[in-house]
Protein backbone atom coordinates (compact mmCIF):
# COMPACT_ATOMS: atom_id res chain seq x y z
CA UNK A 1 0.00 0.00 0.00
CA UNK A 2 1.39 3.38 -1.02
CA UNK A 3 1.93 6.16 1.49
CA UNK A 4 -0.86 8.76 1.24
CA UNK A 5 0.17 12.13 -0.14
CA UNK A 6 -1.25 15.58 0.19
CA UNK A 7 -2.94 15.40 -3.21
CA UNK A 8 -4.76 12.22 -2.08
CA UNK A 9 -6.21 14.13 0.87
CA UNK A 10 -7.15 17.00 -1.44
CA UNK A 11 -8.97 14.66 -3.86
CA UNK A 12 -10.95 12.98 -1.06
CA UNK A 13 -11.88 16.32 0.55
CA UNK A 14 -12.69 17.93 -2.79
CA UNK A 15 -10.27 20.84 -2.41
CA UNK A 16 -6.95 21.99 -3.88
CA UNK A 17 -3.68 20.58 -2.48
CA UNK A 18 -2.66 24.13 -1.46
CA UNK A 19 -5.75 24.34 0.73
CA UNK A 20 -4.87 21.06 2.44
CA UNK A 21 -1.36 22.42 3.05
CA UNK A 22 -2.46 25.63 4.77
CA UNK A 23 -5.00 23.78 6.94
CA UNK A 24 -2.80 20.90 8.06
CA UNK A 25 0.19 23.19 8.60
CA UNK A 26 -1.86 25.13 11.13
CA UNK A 27 -2.13 28.49 9.38
CA UNK A 28 -5.03 29.93 11.38
CA UNK A 29 -5.12 33.12 9.31
CA UNK A 30 -5.91 31.25 6.08
CA UNK A 31 -9.38 32.04 4.70
CA UNK A 32 -10.88 28.53 4.83
CA UNK A 33 -14.38 27.78 6.05
CA UNK A 34 -14.97 25.59 9.09
CA UNK A 35 -16.73 23.00 6.91
CA UNK A 36 -13.75 22.77 4.55
CA UNK A 37 -11.36 22.43 7.48
CA UNK A 38 -13.53 19.61 8.87
CA UNK A 39 -13.54 17.74 5.55
CA UNK A 40 -9.78 18.04 5.19
CA UNK A 41 -9.10 16.70 8.70
CA UNK A 42 -11.55 13.85 8.20
CA UNK A 43 -9.95 12.94 4.85
CA UNK A 44 -6.45 13.02 6.37
CA UNK A 45 -7.58 10.80 9.25
CA UNK A 46 -9.32 8.38 6.91
CA UNK A 47 -6.23 8.05 4.69
CA UNK A 48 -3.77 8.02 7.57
CA UNK A 49 -1.95 11.04 6.19
CA UNK A 50 0.66 12.70 8.46
CA UNK A 51 2.22 16.07 7.55
CA UNK A 52 5.99 16.07 7.07
CA UNK A 53 6.96 18.15 10.10
CA UNK A 54 10.67 18.13 9.22
CA UNK A 55 10.03 19.46 5.73
CA UNK A 56 7.72 22.13 7.09
CA UNK A 57 10.37 23.26 9.56
CA UNK A 58 12.94 23.54 6.76
CA UNK A 59 10.56 25.69 4.72
CA UNK A 60 9.67 28.01 7.57
CA UNK A 61 13.01 28.21 9.41
CA UNK A 62 15.79 27.27 6.98
CA UNK A 63 19.02 26.04 8.58
CA UNK A 64 22.14 28.13 8.30
CA UNK A 65 25.12 26.51 6.65
CA UNK A 66 28.78 27.29 6.02
CA UNK A 67 30.75 25.88 3.10
CA UNK A 68 34.29 24.72 3.94
CA UNK A 69 36.47 24.36 0.85
CA UNK A 70 39.58 22.32 1.65
CA UNK A 71 42.38 23.87 -0.41
CA UNK A 72 44.53 20.75 0.10
CA UNK A 73 44.24 17.43 1.97
CA UNK A 74 42.73 19.10 5.04
CA UNK A 75 40.15 16.35 5.53
CA UNK A 76 42.50 13.37 5.16
CA UNK A 77 45.92 14.16 6.67
CA UNK A 78 46.52 14.21 10.45
CA UNK A 79 47.80 17.79 10.38
CA UNK A 80 44.42 19.01 9.15
CA UNK A 81 42.14 17.02 11.41
CA UNK A 82 42.58 19.36 14.38
CA UNK A 83 41.59 22.34 12.27
CA UNK A 84 38.66 20.49 10.71
CA UNK A 85 37.47 19.28 14.11
CA UNK A 86 37.63 22.86 15.33
CA UNK A 87 35.45 23.99 12.42
CA UNK A 88 32.84 21.31 13.12
CA UNK A 89 32.79 22.19 16.83
CA UNK A 90 32.51 25.93 16.18
CA UNK A 91 29.68 25.44 13.69
CA UNK A 92 27.87 23.06 16.03
CA UNK A 93 27.96 25.65 18.80
CA UNK A 94 26.50 28.24 16.43
CA UNK A 95 23.80 25.86 15.18
CA UNK A 96 25.30 25.90 11.69
CA UNK A 97 25.67 22.99 9.27
CA UNK A 98 28.95 22.35 7.45
CA UNK A 99 29.16 21.70 3.72
CA UNK A 100 32.64 20.20 3.24
CA UNK A 101 34.08 20.42 -0.28
CA UNK A 102 37.50 18.67 -0.54
CA UNK A 103 39.70 19.47 -3.53
CA UNK A 104 42.81 17.34 -2.97
CA UNK A 105 44.94 20.33 -3.87
CA UNK A 106 43.88 20.30 -7.52
CA UNK A 107 43.42 23.86 -8.93
CA UNK A 108 40.53 22.87 -11.21
CA UNK A 109 38.64 21.20 -8.39
CA UNK A 110 39.33 24.21 -6.19
CA UNK A 111 37.71 26.58 -8.69
CA UNK A 112 34.77 24.21 -9.12
CA UNK A 113 34.32 23.91 -5.35
CA UNK A 114 34.31 27.69 -4.87
CA UNK A 115 31.79 28.07 -7.69
CA UNK A 116 29.62 25.34 -6.20
CA UNK A 117 29.74 26.94 -2.74
CA UNK A 118 28.78 30.30 -4.22
CA UNK A 119 25.68 28.71 -5.74
CA UNK A 120 24.47 27.18 -2.49
CA UNK A 121 22.28 28.75 0.18
CA UNK A 122 25.12 29.17 2.67
CA UNK A 123 26.07 32.02 4.96
CA UNK A 124 29.56 32.10 3.49
CA UNK A 125 32.61 30.07 2.51
CA UNK A 126 35.77 29.26 4.48
CA UNK A 127 38.73 28.42 2.26
CA UNK A 128 40.99 26.38 4.55
CA UNK A 129 44.40 24.73 4.31
CA UNK A 130 46.57 22.38 6.37
CA UNK A 131 49.64 24.49 5.66
CA UNK A 132 50.12 28.18 6.32
CA UNK A 133 50.95 29.64 2.92
CA UNK A 134 50.18 32.44 0.46
CA UNK A 135 47.70 32.25 -2.40
CA UNK A 136 46.07 34.58 -4.87
CA UNK A 137 42.80 34.96 -3.01
CA UNK A 138 39.64 35.21 -5.11
CA UNK A 139 37.63 38.36 -4.55
CA UNK A 140 34.37 36.93 -3.36
CA UNK A 141 31.68 38.07 -0.96
CA UNK A 142 31.30 35.96 2.14
CA UNK A 143 34.76 34.36 1.80
CA UNK A 144 37.15 33.86 4.73
CA UNK A 145 40.68 32.43 4.48
CA UNK A 146 41.80 30.01 7.19
CA UNK A 147 45.53 29.22 7.54
CA UNK A 148 46.07 31.00 4.22
CA UNK A 149 47.17 34.53 3.48
CA UNK A 150 46.85 36.53 0.32
CA UNK A 151 49.69 37.37 -2.02
CA UNK A 152 47.96 40.67 -2.83
CA UNK A 153 49.25 43.88 -1.26
CA UNK A 154 45.87 44.51 0.37
CA UNK A 155 43.91 41.49 1.52
CA UNK A 156 40.55 41.41 -0.24
CA UNK A 157 39.05 39.01 2.32
CA UNK A 158 39.21 38.36 6.08
CA UNK A 159 42.11 36.09 7.01
CA UNK A 160 42.76 33.92 10.08
CA UNK A 161 46.34 32.73 10.64
CA UNK A 162 48.53 31.11 13.29
CA UNK A 163 51.12 33.47 14.73
CA UNK A 164 54.19 31.48 13.72
CA UNK A 165 56.70 33.96 15.16
CA UNK A 166 55.10 34.05 18.59
CA UNK A 167 55.00 30.24 18.72
CA UNK A 168 58.74 30.19 17.96
CA UNK A 169 59.22 32.65 20.81
CA UNK A 170 57.48 30.21 23.17
CA UNK A 171 60.14 27.61 22.34
CA UNK A 172 63.08 29.95 22.87
CA UNK A 173 61.69 31.31 26.13
CA UNK A 174 61.18 27.78 27.43
CA UNK A 175 64.68 26.64 26.50
CA UNK A 176 66.34 29.73 27.92
CA UNK A 177 64.37 29.46 31.15
CA UNK A 178 65.73 25.92 31.52
CA UNK A 179 69.27 27.20 31.03
CA UNK A 180 70.09 25.88 27.57
CA UNK A 181 72.88 27.87 25.94
CA UNK A 182 73.39 25.86 22.74
CA UNK A 183 70.25 25.11 20.75
CA UNK A 184 69.77 23.35 17.43
CA UNK A 185 66.88 23.87 15.04
CA UNK A 186 65.87 20.99 12.76
CA UNK A 187 63.76 22.56 10.03
CA UNK A 188 62.86 22.25 6.34
CA UNK A 189 63.60 23.93 3.04
CA UNK A 190 62.08 27.38 2.62
CA UNK A 191 58.36 27.59 3.18
CA UNK A 192 56.22 30.33 4.67
CA UNK A 193 55.85 28.39 7.94
CA UNK A 194 59.55 27.55 8.21
CA UNK A 195 60.70 31.07 7.36
CA UNK A 196 58.32 32.69 9.84
CA UNK A 197 59.29 30.34 12.67
CA UNK A 198 63.02 30.72 11.99
CA UNK A 199 62.69 34.51 11.97
CA UNK A 200 60.78 34.38 15.25
CA UNK A 201 63.29 32.01 16.79
CA UNK A 202 66.28 34.16 15.79
CA UNK A 203 64.59 37.32 17.05
CA UNK A 204 63.71 35.72 20.39
CA UNK A 205 67.22 34.25 20.73
CA UNK A 206 68.74 37.68 20.15
CA UNK A 207 66.32 39.26 22.61
CA UNK A 208 67.54 36.79 25.22
CA UNK A 209 71.05 38.13 24.66
CA UNK A 210 72.37 34.84 23.28
CA UNK A 211 75.20 34.51 20.74
CA UNK A 212 74.37 33.74 17.12
CA UNK A 213 76.93 30.90 17.06
CA UNK A 214 75.02 29.09 19.79
CA UNK A 215 71.90 28.80 17.60
CA UNK A 216 72.57 26.14 14.99
CA UNK A 217 70.22 25.42 12.12
CA UNK A 218 69.96 22.34 9.94
CA UNK A 219 67.68 22.63 6.92
CA UNK A 220 66.36 19.32 5.62
CA UNK A 221 66.45 19.31 1.79
CA UNK A 222 63.48 18.63 -0.46
CA UNK A 223 60.88 19.75 2.07
CA UNK A 224 61.50 16.54 4.07
CA UNK A 225 59.41 17.29 7.16
CA UNK A 226 59.54 13.59 8.01
CA UNK A 227 61.03 11.26 10.59
CA UNK A 228 63.90 10.54 8.19
CA UNK A 229 64.48 14.26 7.72
CA UNK A 230 64.51 14.76 11.48
CA UNK A 231 66.97 11.90 11.95
CA UNK A 232 69.35 13.33 9.36
CA UNK A 233 69.15 16.83 10.80
CA UNK A 234 69.54 15.75 14.41
CA UNK A 235 72.56 13.56 13.62
CA UNK A 236 74.29 16.42 11.80
CA UNK A 237 73.80 18.70 14.81
CA UNK A 238 74.47 16.21 17.61
CA UNK A 239 77.40 14.19 16.29
CA UNK A 240 80.02 16.74 17.33
CA UNK A 241 81.91 17.56 20.55
CA UNK A 242 80.12 20.87 21.16
CA UNK A 243 76.68 19.52 20.37
CA UNK A 244 73.52 21.45 21.27
CA UNK A 245 71.87 20.55 24.55
CA UNK A 246 68.41 21.07 23.05
CA UNK A 247 66.72 20.57 19.69
CA UNK A 248 63.68 22.44 18.41
CA UNK A 249 62.03 20.55 15.55
CA UNK A 250 59.83 21.87 12.75
CA UNK A 251 57.16 19.30 13.53
CA UNK A 252 56.49 16.25 15.70
CA UNK A 253 57.48 13.81 12.94
CA UNK A 254 60.94 15.38 12.75
CA UNK A 255 61.09 15.19 16.54
CA UNK A 256 60.59 11.41 16.20
CA UNK A 257 63.74 11.39 14.07
CA UNK A 258 65.55 13.38 16.76
CA UNK A 259 64.63 10.69 19.31
CA UNK A 260 66.16 8.04 17.05
CA UNK A 261 69.30 10.14 16.59
CA UNK A 262 69.65 10.44 20.35
CA UNK A 263 69.28 6.67 20.73
CA UNK A 264 71.98 6.00 18.14
CA UNK A 265 74.37 8.40 19.86
CA UNK A 266 73.67 7.05 23.35
CA UNK A 267 71.98 10.26 24.53
CA UNK A 268 69.13 10.16 27.02
CA UNK A 269 66.05 12.37 26.67
CA UNK A 270 65.72 14.66 28.58
CA UNK A 271 68.79 14.03 30.79
CA UNK A 272 71.32 14.57 27.96
CA UNK A 273 69.11 16.20 25.33
CA UNK A 274 65.94 18.27 25.40
CA UNK A 275 63.61 17.93 22.40
CA UNK A 276 60.63 20.13 21.48
CA UNK A 277 58.29 19.49 18.56
CA UNK A 278 55.48 21.37 16.84
CA UNK A 279 51.85 20.45 16.02
CA UNK A 280 50.85 18.43 19.13
CA UNK A 281 49.86 15.38 17.10
CA UNK A 282 48.37 13.12 19.76
CA UNK A 283 49.29 9.76 18.15
CA UNK A 284 52.95 10.84 18.13
CA UNK A 285 53.52 12.98 21.19
CA UNK A 286 51.99 10.54 23.69
CA UNK A 287 53.55 7.45 22.10
CA UNK A 288 57.15 8.62 22.28
CA UNK A 289 59.23 7.76 25.32
CA UNK A 290 59.37 10.10 27.07
CA UNK A 291 56.22 11.96 25.87
CA UNK A 292 57.11 14.95 23.71
CA UNK A 293 56.89 18.58 24.71
CA UNK A 294 55.51 20.44 21.71
CA UNK A 295 53.77 23.56 20.46
CA UNK A 296 50.02 23.26 19.93
CA UNK A 297 48.76 25.50 17.09
CA UNK A 298 45.58 27.46 17.91
CA UNK A 299 43.30 25.27 15.78
CA UNK A 300 40.16 25.66 17.90
CA UNK A 301 40.61 29.42 18.29
CA UNK A 302 41.31 29.85 14.56
CA UNK A 303 38.23 27.81 13.65
CA UNK A 304 36.02 29.79 16.01
CA UNK A 305 37.29 33.07 14.58
CA UNK A 306 36.77 31.92 10.98
CA UNK A 307 33.19 30.85 11.73
CA UNK A 308 32.53 34.12 13.54
CA UNK A 309 33.77 36.08 10.52
CA UNK A 310 31.93 34.05 7.91
CA UNK A 311 28.65 34.47 9.80
CA UNK A 312 29.16 38.21 10.23
CA UNK A 313 27.55 40.48 7.68
CA UNK A 314 30.19 42.10 5.45
CA UNK A 315 33.20 41.29 7.65
CA UNK A 316 36.10 43.68 7.05
CA UNK A 317 39.16 42.26 5.21
CA UNK A 318 41.36 42.18 8.31
CA UNK A 319 44.07 39.68 9.21
CA UNK A 320 43.87 37.91 12.57
CA UNK A 321 47.04 36.17 13.83
CA UNK A 322 46.39 33.92 16.81
CA UNK A 323 49.01 32.55 19.23
CA UNK A 324 49.48 28.89 20.12
CA UNK A 325 50.47 27.17 23.37
CA UNK A 326 53.44 25.21 24.62
CA UNK A 327 52.35 21.78 25.89
CA UNK A 328 54.91 20.61 28.43
CA UNK A 329 55.52 16.89 28.74
CA UNK A 330 58.63 14.96 29.73
CA UNK A 331 61.13 15.62 26.92
CA UNK A 332 62.47 18.87 28.38
CA UNK A 333 64.80 19.47 31.33
CA UNK A 334 67.70 21.58 32.44
CA UNK A 335 70.97 20.63 30.70
CA UNK A 336 73.34 18.36 32.57
CA UNK A 337 76.26 20.38 34.03
CA UNK A 338 78.93 18.66 31.94
CA UNK A 339 77.15 19.46 28.64
CA UNK A 340 77.44 23.19 29.24
CA UNK A 341 81.21 23.27 29.40
CA UNK A 342 83.37 23.89 26.36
Amino acid sequence: MSVPRIRDVAALAGVAPSTVSVVLNGKATARVSDDTRRRIHEAAEQLGYTPNVAARRLRTTPERAVAVVAEDDLSTLPYGLGLLDGLYRACWEQGVRVLLLPTGGEPTRLRDALDHAAGQQVSGTILASIYHRRIEAPRSRGLVLLNLETAQADSPVPTVLPDERSMATLVVDELCSLGHERVGLVTIAPSLEAESRLAGLRAAWEQQGRADDDLRVHVSPDFAATTAGGLEGALSLLDRPDRPTALACFNDRMAMGAYEAARRLGLRIPEDLTVIGHDNLEPIVESLHPPLTTVAPPHQEMAEKAVELVLAAEAAPETFSLPGDLVRRESTARPAPQTRTR
